[in-house]
């Protein structure tokens, strides 16, 4: 490499715990009077100490030393001595670590084993504020950040469908309410009736997907208002003294958009119905959204109950007027001894707490049968009523 001597000389820092490559890159820039080496160190303390004193053109910084690496050398350097460029020095040319030193404010990237001329054009061009990274690593980074651009695009075009596919439900017609009825099942009669949303645009798909969709794209609540919306309209054509039976996951209780759809609505006549799989990360919370419907006399189950420890949690914690179990454990009921026994512990429970217990998935006579002998007030499902319009 060529050099002009009337230059003033560009001053180098190494730092690597490597005393080998320490002293092959020191008799390099003894040998180039456009270069000053003004210090050595063995780890990124040692480093970041003597580029705060002795404040050098270039900071030459291996990506592993000890007491922190590359990236606190290289961050605190930049901080405490902004005019001094660093340079990664690595034997590893893996993109992570190029990413890691370049996020750290690295100017370059060079790899260990490079020609000297390649050593010293990067500690010239830093000098001079330009960037510089070493041909065995470009290919990987422009390949990660191309990688990560083609992943952001993609995302972000799946996001518009989502937004795309939720405001069409939104839109009129895009939600149909369809009803099940939920029967007393000592003597059959109606009581109830829960409201299901069904969701005519395309493509076809069931109503937990595009919940989901409208979770991710923050717009859950929306639908779920809107679902809501549709099935109180139809309350006119619920029988009299049967109430109707809601889902809404927790965010919206804690909204505060609740209280305003049923603000004109007979709250002894709603149940409202929270899920398995709706968590619930502040009970008090959530508690307090509900209290004001509550008070009103609005009624609330737990569903799913026996599914997982999570309605058990949810039953403890929120004292349900109706405890509706799983049709996981409705299933079998008839043929298997843990399910009797799981059903009967639910009935022995909501006897002690004044709760009233609803068997779902009911589908076979026999089912009926054992679930009337265990004493189980409410049931729903097949056998009794398939969702469909109010009559």
């Amino acid at each position: 490499m060529s050099t002009s001597s009337h230059r003033t000389p560009v001053r180098v820092l190494v730092a690597d715990d490597d005393p080998a490559l320490l002293d092959s890159i020191a008799s390099l820039l003894e040998d180039e009077s456009s270069f000053e080496l003004v210090g050595t160190a063995a780890d990124a303390e040692q480093a970041i100490a003597l580029a705060l004193r002795l404040r050098p053109d270039v900071a030459l910084i291996d990506v592993r030393m000890p007491a922190g690496g590359g990236p606190r050398a290289t961050t605190e350097i930049i901080a405490g001595a902004p005019e001094t460029a660093v340079i990664a020095l690595s034997a590893d040319g893996d993109r992570d670590s190029v990413l890691r030193m370049i996020a750290a404010g690295s100017s370059g990237y060079i790899l260990k084993g490079g020609s000297a001329r390649e050593i010293l054009e990067a500690l010239e061009r830093a000098a001079h504020r330009e960037s510089l990274l070493s041909g065995g690593v470009t290919g990987h980074v422009l390949t990660r950040l191309s990688s990560q651009l083609r992943g952001d695009e993609q995302e972000s075009a799946r996001h518009s469908e989502q937004v795309v596919r939720v405001r069409a439900a939104l839109e009129d017609g895009g939600i149909e309410m369809v009803f099940q009825p939920v029967v007393r099942l000592a003597d059959g009669k109606q009581v109830g009736h829960e409201a299901l949303a069904r969701f005519t645009p395309e493509p076809r798909r069931p109503p937990n997907l595009w919940f989901a969709d409208a979770q991710e794209v923050g717009m859950r609540a929306e639908l779920e208002v809107s679902a809501i919306e549709r099935a109180l309209s139809h309350m006119d054509r619920v029988p009299s003294g049967g109430w109707l039976s809601l889902n809404a996951s927790p965010d919206l209780v804690t909204s505060g958009l609740l209280d305003d759809a049923l603000c004109y609505v007979d709250a002894t006549r709603v149940v409202l119905e929270v899920t398995e799989d709706a968590p619930i990360d502040d009970y008090d919370r959530f508690a307090a959204g509900l209290l004001g419907l509550r008070s009103r006399g609005l009624r609330l189950a737990v569903d799913d109950a026996g599914a997982g420890f999570a309605s058990l949690r949810h039953i403890l914690r929120l004292a349900p007027d109706i405890i509706k179990i799983d049709r996981t454990l409705i299933d079998d009921v008839d043929s298997s001894r843990a399910s009797r026994a799981m059903a009967a512990a639910f009935v022995s429970f909501a006897g002690e707490v004044d709760t009233t217990v609803l068997a779902e998935g009911i589908e076979r006579p026999l089912q009926l049968e054992t679930l009337l002998d265990l004493g189980v007030t409410l049931g729903q499902g097949y056998r009794i009523g398939r969702p469909g319009p109010l009559a």
